[in-house]
């Protein structure tokens, strides 16, 4: 059994043998010798059940001498002995946390100081002075036994207000403490003075302290210093905390009101910290998917040994953890994961000290599925495979894309496996202090072996994945006013989503991703409900979801929705298709069965709640609360405008059924408009995409369409559709509107088939997809159209156009459940792709056939005199 000697510096009231009773003294009165004594205790007990015997030179306020303190260690032959003190100084520009080391000393020494030295610096989050050569009779190697390495460590200068006021806070100094017994056990273990066993000094975030043998193949070998070091964070935190400080750019107006809009009052914190009952029974259940995972191998810096974390189960054989906790397949193929690994109730119930319910023993497998992303410049995940009997049991935790998920000053639930202890759930002063486009810095109270675990909010949402914690430099604030110590880092998932998307086009990584993003939810406010499918950014892991983010130029989103009775009953259902807009986050909305005033009532509301900008514009502007179609589009992404269609062809559009009685042919029962929503016509230009040779920007017309239900006018439906075709046709022909044309809504598939047959013949290709019930767009490509592929929502397939030009979204949540409870009618949702800019892409029955020859006659007609047309027309309809 290896002794450790800990000497707390000072102490007494008078100075004998060289130690004076007490050195630094804090502003108001702190003594260091109070410290380091509260300091001493504190590492003896965090070195309890190591198996290692601890001596204290002191446990109270006595004086040995610096003779008398070797001489304690001497006499028991001790491994390690460590003199812990505090710095002080006249002024207040030195600080800084340092190792001593004597003259003289050996390499044992000079190691036991560095694994000390590197331990405790994170701790204090104070300035590196390094480990240091002094001649401290302390120190003396002729006072100890040739077997003891001694160090002496200076933790602080205690002199300075901020640190003294630090040091009176009784959780700091327990830290200080742990991390001076992580030190001390990293040394014995290292030199073989200690068995490679799990201690209560583990590293930050999971590293036992059995990395720092460090057994490769072949013999043993020095551990970097590094790996005694805490985990970093991927965003450092700042004083003066903007949330979403780090995306400069892109389609969200005021990131701040969105975040605020997405909270409902009930759930906005410093007002009421009570929580709903059932929370209760919802964290209960969440828990059970948590698990504790105990791995071993060679750790992601390249040591060896044996380490703990945390992770929990989001999807049937699929569970997620840290890249840190595991780094790779091998890792993986070692690692066990232990579920319920927890007090039962009825211990905790009656206050037993008991031993904790065994659990149940899960192994990975690697080998089905291994996606992960790397400490070093990544998000620190990792998504592995395991037995699907463990979902059955467990259940698991829904993943979801929601980047508006918390606000500043709400909280941070974890639970967790602390240092490979039995299960908890830290619920106290959890506050999120700090919030970007990736990750959530929050107070909640973790310790090594937490890393991996999941952290939720107060409706028990997963919001991240808990990744580090360390010193909070930064200096983030309560919302009170006071700053804390330390602050922990937590990865967003809606980040992990988005850099799986990206992972997608790699082919080692394709399979994979794809399977995990099936398991991911909703829709990310920030990036739009197609995310960042299409998008190019060239960075990877951490840059990669900024610039994704900020990528929305690289594409268009629309959308085709009928919120059904939105016209006139709009006021119970204003916030709730404010949201589903927000939410879904399309650069263009066509709505159809809204009216001029319930749309503009909507863009009110949307800017009233969410602080997001939107232009619109009703396909019938004298309609005032009559249903018709209105379109909505975001100005940054896109430049909007009505497009009244020629009158030579306006006319088509306003024909009722009941006008022809075409080749003999009887007409349908029932009769009325061929269009009951005016097919209005309107032009939008992207903003910041060139075109191949002029430069103009990418453009294209936009037709929202309503049109009658099979069973009410099927004619009709198909006489829409024809004189569609025929206005586009001339449109494109006589006017010069030759641009890209994207015809959808309510309509059927027929106006993607053979319609077009004169746009066909100048290069046009006619394209389209439709869904079950009605939903359906037509897209019409130009020649040299910008657009080689469109993204689909997964209620859609194609009907029209090559096999690669439409790509299906199977991982987006549909949005048929989604908005319901809006409309039972589903919208259609499409990204338009825009390659990069200056790149060319290359195009690859009787009553209707009279129809044609009706439409060319009075057209043409119409063409040369009004007057001669008009009679033309009632001859022939």
């Amino acid at each position: 059994m290896s002794i450790v000697v800990i000497d707390p510096g000072h102490g007494g009231w008078e100075k004998i043998g060289g130690s004076s009773p007490n050195n630094a003294t804090g502003p108001t009165g702190l003594l260091e010798k109070d410290v380091t004594l509260q300091l001493g205790l504190a590492v003896r007990d965090a070195l309890g059940g190591t198996g290692l015997d601890i001596v204290m030179t002191r446990e109270t306020d006595r004086n040995l001498g610096l003779a008398g303190r070797a001489a304690v260690a001497a006499a028991k032959k001790a491994a390690a002995f460590v003199s812990i003190h505090l710095n002080g100084w006249k002024t207040a520009d030195v600080q800084g946390t340092e190792t001593l080391i004597h003259d003289a000393a050996g390499p044992s020494s000079r190691r036991l100081a560095e694994c000390v030295q590197a331990a405790v610096l994170p701790v204090t989050g104070l300035r590196d002075r390094g480990v240091k050569k002094q001649a401290l009779g302390v120190l003396n190697p002729g006072s100890h036994d040739p077997g003891t390495a001694a160090c002496l460590v200076e933790v602080s200068f205690m002199t300075q207000p901020a640190e003294e006021t630090r040091l009176r806070d009784a959780g700091y100094r327990t830290r200080i403490a742990q991390a001076i017994a992580r030190g001390i056990t990293a040394y014995l273990v290292e030199a073989g003075r200690m068995p490679e066993i799990m201690v209560a000094g583990e590293y930050e975030d999971g590293y036992a302290a059995g990395h720092a043998s460090a057994l490769p193949e072949s013999g043993p070998v020095a551990v970097p210093q590094s790996l005694a070091m805490t985990i970093p964070f991927i965003t450092e935190p700042g004083k003066a905390h903007v949330p979403f400080a780090d995306i400069t750019d892109g389609p969200v107006h005021d990131k701040r009101r969105m975040l605020h809009g997405w909270r409902s009052p009930e759930i906005i914190i410093d007002r009421d910290d009570s929580i709903h009952a059932v929370f209760v029974e919802l964290m209960a259940r969440r828990r059970q998917a948590v698990c504790k995972i105990e791995a071993s191998g060679r750790d992601f810096r390249g040591g060896s040994g044996a380490w703990s974390g945390t992770g929990f189960l989001v999807a049937k054989g699929v569970l997620l953890t840290n890249h840190h906790v595991v780094n790779s397949p091998e890792v993986a193929a070692a690692a066990e994961c232990v579920f319920d690994y927890e007090v039962s109730d009825v211990d905790y119930a009656k206050r037993r000290d008991a031993l904790p319910k065994p659990g149940r023993r899960f192994r990975l497998m690697p080998e089905r599925l291994f996606i992960t992303s790397p400490f070093d410049h990544g998000l620190d995940y990792t998504f592995v495979a395991i037995d699907d009997a463990a979902e059955k049991e467990f259940g698991c935790i829904t993943l979801e894309r929601a980047a508006f998920t918390v606000e500043v000053g709400e909280r941070a639930f974890v639970i967790h496996h602390p240092r490979g202890k039995p299960k908890r759930v830290s619920l106290e002063d959890s506050g999120i202090l700090g919030i970007d486009s990736k990750i959530l810095h929050y107070t909640t109270d973790t310790e090594p072996g937490s890393s991996g675990a999941s952290v939720f909010d107060r409706n028990c949402r997963l919001i991240a994945l808990h990744h580090a914690s360390q010193a909070n430099t930064g200096g983030l604030r309560r919302e009170n006013g006071t700053v804390p110590e330390f602050v922990n880092e937590g990865i967003k998932i809606a980040a992990i989503a988005l850099d799986l998307e990206q992972r997608v086009a790699t082919p080692a990584d394709a399979g994979a991703a794809r399977r995990v993003l099936a398991a991911i939810e909703g829709s990310d406010s920030l990036s739009g409900y197609f995310g960042g499918l299409g998008r190019r950014t060239g960075a990877v892991g951490v840059e990669n979801v900024v610039d994704t983010y900020q990528a929305s130029d690289q594409d268009i989103d629309i959308g085709f929705w009928n919120v059904e009775h939105f016209a006139t009953r709009f006021g119970a259902k204003l916030d709730d298709v404010a949201q589903a807009i927000v939410d879904l986050r399309l650069d263009i909305w066509a709505l159809s069965e809204t009216s001029a005033e319930a749309t503009r009532m909507l863009v009110d509301r949307i800017e009233q709640r969410f602080g997001q900008r939107y232009e619109w514009l009703p396909s019938e502007p004298e309609g005032g609360s009559k249903q018709a179609t209105a379109v909505l589009w975001n100005p940054t992404a896109v430049t909007g405008r009505a497009a009244p269609w020629p009158d030579d062809i306006d006319w088509m559009l306003r024909q009722d059924s009941r006008e022809f009685s075409l080749a003999g042919r009887t007409p349908e029962a029932v009769h009325g408009a061929v269009f009951p929503r005016y097919p209005a016509r309107f032009h939008f230009t992207a903003a910041g995409s060139r075109g191949p040779e002029s430069g103009a920007p990418f453009d294209f017309f936009l037709v929202p369409l309503h049109l009658k239900a099979m069973d009410e006018g099927s004619l009709r439906r198909r006489m829409a559709s024809r004189i569609l075709a025929f206005a586009v046709e001339r449109a494109v022909r006589d006017h010069g509107d030759d641009a890209d044309w994207i015809l959808g809504g309510d309509m059927n598939d027929e106006l993607a088939g053979g319609d077009f047959k004169d746009l066909l013949d100048a290069d046009f290709s006619a394209l389209g997809a439709a869904d079950e019930q009605d939903g359906a767009f037509t897209y019409l490509k130009r020649p040299k159209s910008l657009i080689d592929h469109v993204f689909l929502s997964p209620n859609l397939k194609q009907v029209a156009g090559p096999d690669d030009f439409f790509i299906l979204a199977k991982d987006r949540t549909s949005p048929i459940d989604y908005l319901k409870r809006l409309s039972d009618h589903r919208p259609v949702l499409l990204r338009l792709s825009l390659p990069d800019r200056g790149r060319v892409v290359a195009d690859s029955e009787g009553v209707m056939e009279s129809l044609d020859e009706v439409l060319r006659r009075v057209y043409g007609a119409r063409k040369g005199s009004g007057k001669k047309a008009a009679r033309l027309a009632r001859a022939d309809v």
